[in-house]
């Protein structure tokens, strides 16, 4: 089940929900499992309303692959602003922020993310 088979799912919703569905849909293919409005996977929990992962309660960076999953990238993909001088500038550091972040996002859901973000 893709999270973007519905085509217009980036078009309908705001830039928050797209990036809090990516975030909910990696970490389930991690196996975190929703309970008490968090995500859990042992004693790892996230939070999809604050961009944040936290173990015993203090806020953590979560090793996903060859990538890191933390608050900090995910706020920086949330409020990503196009400098406008370099539509290839852009668009690569924008999907390098996705990649470095882990998230699992098709390359046709990424291209409709730029494209809303950039405003085209």
């Amino acid at each position: 089940d893709n999270l973007f088979d519905d085509v217009n799912f980036i078009e309908r919703n705001s830039n928050k929900k797209i990036l809090m569905k990516v975030f909910e849909y990696t970490l389930s293919n991690y196996g975190f499992i929703f309970r008490n409005n968090l995500l859990v996977n042992g004693d790892i929990s996230a939070s999809l309303l604050q961009f944040r992962i936290y173990k015993n309660k203090k806020e953590i960076v979560l090793g996903v692959g060859d990538a890191f999953l933390c608050g900090y990238l995910l706020k920086r993909i949330l409020h990503f602003v196009p400098k406008k001088n370099s539509f290839e500038e852009d668009s690569y550091e924008f999907s390098k922020i996705i990649v470095d972040s882990g998230l699992m996002i098709t390359k046709d859901a990424f291209v409709e993310l730029f494209r809303k973000i950039y405003n085209l």
